[in-house]
Order: structure tokens, then sequence, then C-alpha cells
């Protein structure tokens, strides 16, 4: 369960939640691909997932608040970029820190659900910047229709 707060983020209840969920989708791909690089993959890419989508979530919501002053919008664009590195690891996910019988499978696995995690995280982000262009193209529109209105009247 996702508690908010009075000024609508999340709190604190997002953790514990998330390392069930990761849990169980580990046990279920571990029982269903049948194997432990699987789960391993699954479990760890959703945990990344998750967290850099809270991230993104984060940023996105300090930098559209207020402007932010120009010398954090390169903190903020920084913080984006180096979602890059998170997810591929650096050196653990290509290293030996994950000794896997099937290392393939678990890289496999690790995107796969990196990805899905991280898009189910900032959908709602996602329909609010739909539901938002589509209303600022509206008003863009009505002001011209307008504008036009007001041009026709003078002549």
């Amino acid at each position: 369960m996702m508690t908010g707060n009075r000024s609508g983020g999340m709190g604190t209840g997002v953790g514990i939640p998330t390392a069930i969920a990761g849990g169980i989708v580990a046990f279920l791909v571990v029982k269903l691909a049948g194997g432990p690089s699987a789960g391993i993959g699954a479990g760890v890419g959703m945990l990344i997932g998750v967290v850099s989508g809270i991230v993104v979530l984060l940023v996105i919501r300090f930098a559209v608040g207020s402007p932010p002053p120009l010398h954090l919008v390169g903190v903020i664009v920084a913080k984006l970029l180096a979602l890059a590195g998170f997810w591929a690891g650096g050196n653990w996910l290509g290293g030996n820190l994950f000794q896997v019988p099937d290392h393939l499978t678990f890289l496999n696995w690790y995107w796969g659900a990196t990805v899905v995690s991280f898009l189910v995280v900032i959908a709602p982000m996602l329909v609010w910047l739909s539901l938002l262009t589509g209303s600022l193209t509206r008003i863009a529109l009505e002001q011209e229709a307008a504008e036009l209105q007001r041009r026709r009247g003078r002549r």
C-alpha cells in the first residue's frame, strides 16, 4: 500500500510493499522459468525499476513545482542522465557480484523487469503529461480562435 502525505507525494510506505512484490515476482519467475537466474534477474530488475521510477517522479516533481533556479537545472538533468548508468549497473551487472548459473537468462529477466516496473511506476506521470499537453493545446487553439474572431471583427 502506498501512503500519501498532504503534499500529494509518496510517503515512507513504498519500500516494504515493493520488497514483498519483488520477492513474490522473483519466486513466481523461478517457478515458471525453472531457474534461479531468472528469479534473481527479475527481482533485482524490479527493484532497480521501481527505485529509478520513484527517482524520476521526485526529480520531475521538484522541477515542476516552481521554476528551478538556473544552477539547479544542471543538477536535475544530471540526475536524470545518471539513471542510465544506474540501470546498466556499472561493474556489478557485468561482473561477478551475481554468480548465477545462466548469466544471459539473468540479464534478459533483469532488463525486462527493470523496464516494465519503471514504466508501471511512471505511468501516472505519463498520463498526467498527456492530459496536460492536451489541455495546453486546447487552450492555445481557443486563444488563436478568439484572436482570429477579434481580427475579423475589426474589418
